[in-house]
């Protein structure tokens, strides 16, 4: 006897909703796993479609990362360890203006090239979640390797605007640095638009708000910064060996940014999608996309 859709009882059932369980032809099923009451669940579990909410916005980020924090902390030492070796082996140290310039050069370095992988890596588990799918660390870090240029390439361009528009004056540059806030996550989220000009289009008539969403960036920040003096004051007093000091650092740093100011804009970036009412298609893995959460 063949299955009939539970909505429309003449049509033949394509398949079973992996939800909820109900027989659902190809119109009720159009992407063969979900109904469609179940979908808009199903793929967005966290329910990160909705207006923008600063406060909704920092919960919804704290539980993608709950969710996945043994995976990002591995992901956070992986890439710290060889930043602070690089520190440890290249900078002199000190705190005189040419040592704090060269540990700049070599940490941009570093992040350019090599942390760049694991800054996409860390953004496409919190994706991965986000869309209710498991995602391993090794096909998190293929993610990340598979899309260095565009984010290489988001980055530095970037950057540039940045720096030129600060040039000119700080209030500029500040107004650019806004725009582009999104640049780094819509180098990997979407695909199918300049990352650039996919973070202005979002910014567009609501600099405020997303100013706001910086804001809460910035202070995760300056959370970071009172133990990292602490590391500081103990290195001073305590003439600790340098590299696990530079270890700390860099793992505060890097969960700081790469991490909780990664999931803060991911979740802003797609609540801003509904304010203005754009599509936002679903991510484009590079391969097959990971498994739905069981």
């Amino acid at each position: 006897m063949t299955a009939r859709c539970a909505l429309h009882f003449d049509v033949d059932a394509a398949g079973a909703c992996k939800r909820c369980g109900r027989f659902a032809c190809a119109s009720c099923m159009p992407d063969g796993s979900f109904c469609a009451e179940c979908a808009p669940l199903a793929n967005d579990p966290y329910g990160l479609n909705r207006r923008l909410d600063h406060l909704a916005a920092a919960q919804l980020a704290f539980k993608l990362i709950l969710a996945d924090l043994p995976k990002l902390l591995v992901l956070v030492f992986v890439f710290s360890v060889p930043a602070a070796l690089m520190q440890t082996a290249l900078v002199p140290d000190g705190d005189d203006l040419k040592s704090i310039s060269a540990a700049n050069r070599v940490d941009n370095l570093y992040n350019f090239i090599f942390g760049a992988i694991g800054t996409q890596a860390m953004l496409a588990v919190l994706i991965a979640r986000s869309e209710g799918r498991v995602i391993g660390i090794g096909r998190a870090l293929s993610e990340g390797a598979m899309n260095w240029p565009r984010f290489f390439g988001a980055r530095f361009r970037s950057g540039l605007w940045i720096l030129l528009f600060a040039l000119a004056l700080l209030v500029p540059g500040v107004w650019q640095a806004v725009m582009l806030i999104f640049a780094g996550t819509a180098a990997l989220r979407t695909r199918n638009v300049d990352p650039l000009e996919a973070s202005r289009r979002l910014v567009k008539g609501r600099f405020w708000p997303v100013l706001g969403v910086g804001l809460m960036c910035g202070a995760t920040i300056v959370a970071v910064i009172v133990p990292l003096g602490i590391v500081a004051i103990v290195d001073e007093e305590a003439q600790l060996p340098r590299f696990p000091m530079e270890l700390v650092n860099e793992l505060l740093t890097r969960f700081a940014t790469d991490v909780v100011n990664a999931a803060v804009l991911l979740v802003a970036f797609v609540m801003l999608h509904r304010d203005a009412d754009l599509p936002l298609e679903p991510m484009r893995w590079s391969g097959e996309p990971p498994p739905r959460q069981s």
